[in-house]
């Protein structure tokens, strides 16, 4: 389950620096340089998080701690997304990008907040199997197939990129 969380943050970040603005339109080619390297930035606090998961003595106790650190990976990436502004033939797909972004951290936050009553394994593994986690996993999906689309996108006009967006 947590490399769901963390694939889900990692695209989130992969597409979040690409998008928004500033005054002025970036080229295709800028705007997926700035999409990359917002995903190197954002992956490593993701991989940080994952990692204290997989480290865990006391998985529930790290798990409260660590899930509103990917929400607030999320939360940060989706702002983001207002920091470029992207060119007029991608206005559609970052546009669509920035949806998906705002629908999946809103499904995190739900998560998160389905924390608090938690103080074991077995109720932790309901949230995880609850229809919170599936409705983050879905909007999840979603994202990954927006991004997916800027990838073709991307792909299809000969710039080269990875945008990771499978999780």
């Amino acid at each position: 389950m947590k490399h769901r969380i963390n694939s889900v943050v990692l695209v989130v970040a992969l597409v979040a620096g690409a998008c928004g603005g500033d005054g002025g339109a970036l080229s295709a080619e800028e705007y997926f340089a700035a999409v990359e390297q917002a995903g190197t930035d954002f992956a490593a606090r993701g991989d940080a998080a994952d990692e204290r998961l997989a480290d865990a003595d006391d998985f529930v106790a790290v798990t409260k701690a660590v899930l509103p650190e990917f929400g607030d990976i999320i939360d940060d990436f989706v702002g983001v997304l207002g920091d470029l502004e992207p060119p007029e033939e991608l206005s559609a797909l970052h546009q669509e990008v920035m949806v998906r972004g705002r629908e999946a951290a809103a499904k995190m936050d739900i998560v998160i907040g389905e924390l608090t009553g938690i103080d074991d394994m077995v109720a932790l593994i309901a949230l995880f199997d609850g229809d919170a986690m599936i409705a983050f996993n879905e909007a999840g999906g979603q994202f990954e197939a927006a991004c997916s689309d800027l990838q073709a996108y991307a792909d299809e006009h000969d710039i080269v990129v990875d945008l990771s967006c499978e999780g």
